[in-house]
């Protein structure tokens, strides 16, 4: 199969071979997608990025930790600062919340798990190719931590991002975590969707006036 201009080039690095193959092939066969390398082990694989022109590639957590032990960072930092447009996804088979934040900090876009469908794989994969990030709620509740509480409150208040960050004193990507925790937990897609659960949830009294 040759791609098209407008393919989402992916590169799948996986230690399941029948999981890999399976997902090269269905990818392969939708409209869109191109995944022109899959392998069982993350070695060259910045030759590989180049070599293909990937903007994704989907790597099995347990393949990470195996070749970079130490910390995210060491894997994903050096492919980021070489191609900064790359979009990195994770893949796990078990459940590993405590992932989502330090993947986030690591620059990485999304986690995918055993839990989602080929199609919601392929879903996710066009989410975060247009600039979205993805990270599941392993635990399904409503129960927000003290700073997620004042981040939605800030939220109900009309606040940006950045506006939150200077009043709290966090970086902007801090409170960008914050609030994609929260619509996870919410399982919302907007800052309108959250502040209105919130209120009925009670975490927010009402809208400002």
């Amino acid at each position: 199969m040759k791609p098209v201009l407008r393919d989402i080039k992916i590169i799948i690095i996986n230690r399941h071979r029948s999981y890999r193959e399976g997902l090269h092939f269905y990818l392969n066969q939708q409209e869109g997608f191109y995944v022109p390398y899959s392998a069982s082990s993350s070695q060259n694989i910045i030759h590989k990025i180049k070599k293909h022109n990937s903007q994704i590639i989907l790597v099995d957590i347990e393949i990470m930790k195996k070749d970079y032990p130490t910390s995210i960072e060491n894997f994903t930092v050096p492919l980021l600062d070489k191609y900064p447009n790359l979009k990195i996804l994770f893949h796990t088979t078990t459940n590993l919340p405590h992932y989502n934040k330090l993947s986030f900090e690591a620059g990485v876009k999304g986690i995918v798990t055993k839990n989602n469908s080929l199609q919601e794989i392929s879903t996710i994969i066009k989410s975060v190719n247009e600039g979205m990030t993805f990270f599941p709620t392993f635990e399904h509740n409503t129960l927000l931590t003290d700073n997620e509480i004042q981040i939605l409150k800030n939220i109900g208040e009309g606040k940006t991002n950045k506006e939150i960050a200077h009043r709290l004193y966090y970086s902007t990507r801090t409170v960008e975590h914050y609030v994609t925790t929260i619509f996870n937990k919410f399982e919302v897609s907007s800052r309108l969707q959250a502040v209105l659960k919130g209120i009925k949830l009670g975490y927010i009294s009402n809208f400002p006036d």
